[in-house]
């Protein structure tokens, strides 16, 4: 299983990190399909393809963990790619 770990720092505050959260999560179902639900204060992305996924919006940093299944593991880079460009929009 291939792992994807993006870790981001900001300053923003808690409703504003969880709204960047949901943005991305609202991004990637838009690209991949898929869905996402609250767990808590964290969120969870799945697709039938193989991407579990978890975001963690805290205080100071956002952390995306996901997980690719044998399906999934050629769109790693992609996906990698568009974590990165939408957080890089909303935290740079």
């Amino acid at each position: 299983m291939s792992k994807i770990q993006v870790c981001r720092s900001h300053e923003l505050g808690e409703q504003e990190c969880q709204d960047v959260a949901e943005k991305l999560l609202s991004k990637l179902v838009d690209s991949y399909g898929g869905s996402f639900k609250a767990q808590g204060s964290n969120y969870a992305y799945k697709h039938t393809m193989g991407v579990n996924a978890t975001i963690e919006p805290k205080d100071g940093e956002l952390v995306v963990n996901m997980k690719l299944g044998l399906m999934a593991r050629p769109l790693a880079s992609k996906l990698e790619a568009e974590v990165n460009r939408v957080l890089d929009k909303h935290f740079d």
